[in-house]
């Protein structure tokens, strides 16, 4: 189906020696995706560990930034976020043309960047809707294929475009005030 749920397919618990050199592997994640040409990206929740650790957003696999301290951290826990990075939205007709849209995912996604470790942005839209497909340009977005999909929506077979945006192009498209 669309969007159906990342399925996180590795375990829950991993160990690494202390004192090893920055870059030991401390945990490798695994996921897949039942979309096609979904692009699951890999995140670290920000915690106070965290500053202890890398991820490779692309891969999962969790490294160290420097030899860890048993004395000062004996037990290191935290969270990878696994997501398949799209922007979604959907306005009622009487609010098109009102700027909601751009607002809305001009937020979302400097949100996404400040906040995560995500490479890129992908999002998906009918390809009939000039309009979303002008604001996601506009913001950056660049077409990365195209598929037909099932819409749940018009309950028929829908072509989708599908677009990313890089997180080294966002500030190209939102520059510092």
């Amino acid at each position: 189906g669309v969007n159906d749920a990342v399925v996180i397919t590795s375990g829950i618990t991993g160990s690494v020696v202390e004192n090893k050199p920055a870059g030991t592997v401390v945990f490798d994640f695994n996921a897949t995706d039942a979309d096609d040409g979904a692009v699951i990206t890999y995140t670290l929740a920000p915690q106070q560990e965290g500053a202890l650790l890398n991820i490779d957003t692309a891969t999962g696999v969790v490294t160290t930034k420097a030899p860890l301290d048993f004395d000062v951290t004996p037990i290191l826990r935290f969270t990878v976020a696994v997501t398949d990075g799209i922007v979604g939205y959907s306005l009622l007709p009487a609010h098109w043309q009102l700027g909601y849209g751009e607002e809305a995912t001009r937020m979302a996604i400097g949100q996404a960047f400040q906040t995560t470790d995500l490479t890129h942005i992908a999002a998906s839209v009918w390809h009939d809707n000039a309009a979303s497909l002008e604001l996601l340009t506009k913001l950056g977005f660049v077409e990365s294929g195209r598929t037909v999909e099932m819409s749940v929506a018009r309950k028929v077979d829908t072509e989708l475009v599908h677009l990313v945006l890089d997180r080294a192009d966002w500030p190209l498209h939102h520059p510092a005030a």
